[in-house]
């Protein structure tokens, strides 16, 4: 949690008054009411930081954007609401608006290592990559315990091909978080970009052991598959897939492709269609090339 600067009062204003003490009186008494003002806001800042954060959580991040905007006008300049308000632009997807906030929060505080983690999550979803991969580096230079950012960047390393980087990242997050299913699953992509598909499927199988129901999953599984020549067991695991979303067009022009590997003509046009009926570009071209 990022704190606000703390501006230090000018050293005169730190200096004992003699007072007459009519004045000290009426001095206290203002100091006292001032004390009591600004208690009540410090409540109220609490409180309403507090709802924003409810909201996030609940998934209401409309609400939750709302409550932010109305924190940072009653107190402009905290750190701690504008990461908030950009996590939150983040989960709304947009992109540059969050990268704005968290550009003025680390104004105010740059060592807010997860403002760094997320805006480097911005700039990989907006592909820039090497600004991702210093505002991760940044991050974990700050903590090195956010093992989200250390995946983060794996996965920047993924897009850019370096694949030894990305599975070294991926690696050291499961030393320590070994049921952390979604970091399997794209240690095995790494391996599969990498070549290594006897590792890719073991990761793939280890991400299905700790989590079942995602699809995504059940079509890396097929994939590294495919590429080692196994096509049934390809089969299955894209049915797998399909079984769980079936609208997942991957998994329909992967099927296609694998029944045209096996010689099973009108099979592989009935996928590559259903796949070419979602949008999938390659399946189309399969479809009108192989199927017209």
């Amino acid at each position: 949690v990022g704190r606000a600067q703390r501006r230090r009062l000018p050293g005169a204003l730190l200096q004992p008054l003699v007072l007459h003490p009519v004045r000290q009186r009426l001095l206290l008494l203002g100091l006292l009411t001032g004390l009591v003002l600004v208690a009540n806001g410090q409540h109220d800042f609490a409180r309403l930081t507090q709802r924003a954060e409810e909201l996030y959580r609940l998934g209401d991040f409309e609400g939750a954007l709302l409550a932010y905007d109305s924190l940072a006008v009653r107190a402009p300049g905290q750190a701690i609401v504008l990461y908030g308000r950009g996590r939150t632009y983040f989960a709304l997807e947009r992109f540059a608006r969050a990268i704005a906030d968290f550009d003025s929060c680390l104004a105010y505080d740059n060592r807010y290592a997860q403002a760094y983690h997320y805006r480097g999550m911005a700039r990989l979803a907006l592909g820039e990559l090497p600004a991702a991969e210093t505002d991760l580096d940044h991050a974990l230079a700050l903590d090195s315990t956010l093992w989200e950012a250390r995946v983060n960047r794996g996965l920047v390393y993924l897009d850019q091909q370096r694949y030894a980087a990305a599975l070294e990242d991926f690696g050291a997050v499961l030393a320590e978080r070994p049921t952390a299913d979604a970091v399997w699953y794209n240690r095995g992509r790494a391996y599969g970009y990498a070549g290594n598909y006897p590792a890719a499927e073991a990761d793939f199988r280890r991400a299905i052991q700790l989590n079942p129901a995602d699809a995504s999953y059940h079509y890396g599984l097929g994939t590294a598959k495919l590429y080692q020549y196994d096509f049934s067991a390809a089969v299955a695991a894209y049915q797998n897939c399909l079984t769980l979303d079936p609208t997942y067009g991957d998994a329909l022009y992967s099927l296609g492709y694998t029944y045209h590997q096996l010689g099973e003509r009108e099979t592989c046009c009935y996928y590559f269609g259903k796949a070419a009926a979602l949008g999938h570009a390659q399946a189309a071209t399969y479809l009108r090339r192989l199927c017209d």
